[in-house]
């Protein structure tokens, strides 16, 4: 949790300081907000007893890190299969895929996600669809994993050490 007094601050990080790719960011219109705030939702009392108002600002809100180990996929786009990719720029798969099921052999328990398989290249346009899409290329617009390098700053005993404090969440 961050905030004072353990309480989530629901904040949204601006795009230049995380770096991530802005895609989905960038797709929502003020249109959509207007929309939004016409609604039943924003007729909801939220927790400082007003009514609900949303507003548009491009950047992402960060989830809170409560059982982070039963949520893979990572980033907001679902390009990195395990927090161990999270913290380590370098070590990120442009192009990978997984099994897509959920058994216990399918999960990295020491890297904290999806057990991957990192591939040359991008899916064969001659591929059907539903094979083209478990085929993660980040090459592609929306589904870059870029940004999030602040724990490249650590030490690969340290990137250890947080990722083993983040299973106990």
């Amino acid at each position: 949790m961050r905030g004072t007094g353990g309480e989530y601050p629901n904040e949204i990080v601006p795009l230049e300081r995380i770096g991530t790719d802005p895609v989905l960011a960038n797709g929502v219109r003020d249109e959509m907000v207007d929309h939004l705030n016409r609604s039943w939702l924003a007729k909801q009392i939220g927790l400082d007893g007003k009514p609900i108002q949303f507003t548009h600002q491009a950047g992402y809100q960060a989830p809170p890190l409560d059982g982070i180990w039963a949520t893979a996929p990572y980033l907001h786009n679902g390009s990195l299969p395990t927090v161990y990719h999270v913290l380590k720029s370098k070590a990120r798969p442009k192009v990978h895929t997984r099994s897509y099921h959920t058994d216990e052999e399918d999960y990295d328990p020491v890297k904290l996600g999806w057990k991957s398989t990192e591939l040359d290249s991008g899916a064969d346009p001659a591929l059907p669809a539903h094979q083209r899409r478990r085929i993660y290329d980040t090459t592609l617009p929306g589904q870059a994993n870029t940004g999030h390098t602040f724990g490249d700053k650590l030490t690969e005993a340290e990137r250890m050490a947080v990722i083993e404090y983040l299973k106990t969440l």
